[in-house]
């Protein structure tokens, strides 16, 4: 839902997709890095993704964030599905909340779709 919205928004050329906990396998990211992008790219072929490790501190994950920015020259905007998804973020990155997905996406849940897969 955002990452459509994103798209229709700004063009598919103007949009990143960045792969939280890349390095991570456990019960709440079940799926590798590599699996997860794969299943990106079936509805977005030609999407960027970039994986971003999980480091266990905000502030070293936000610097890792501010770096990768810098490095690719560019600034980004974070969008997503609630306020709350983008709390950490909103501390050094402008965010917009594209999709309300407690109205819009009536209560969807990344959790409860991984339990259901």
């Amino acid at each position: 839902m955002v990452l459509g919205k994103m798209i229709e928004k700004f063009g598919l050329e103007n949009c990143l997709v960045i792969i939280g906990s890349a390095n991570v396998i456990n019960e709440r990211t079940p799926y590798t890095f590599e699996e997860r992008k794969k299943m990106i790219l079936k509805l977005f072929p030609k999407i960027k993704i970039l994986p971003m490790a999980d480091v266990g501190n905000n502030e070293i994950w936000l610097e890792n964030l501010k770096k990768m920015e810098g490095e690719l020259n560019t600034k980004f905007v974070f969008y997503g599905g609630s306020q709350a998804d983008m709390e950490i973020l909103s501390q050094r990155f402008e965010t917009e909340v594209l999709v309300d997905r407690f109205t819009e996406g009536k209560g969807i849940s990344g959790t409860e779709i991984r339990k259901s897969l």
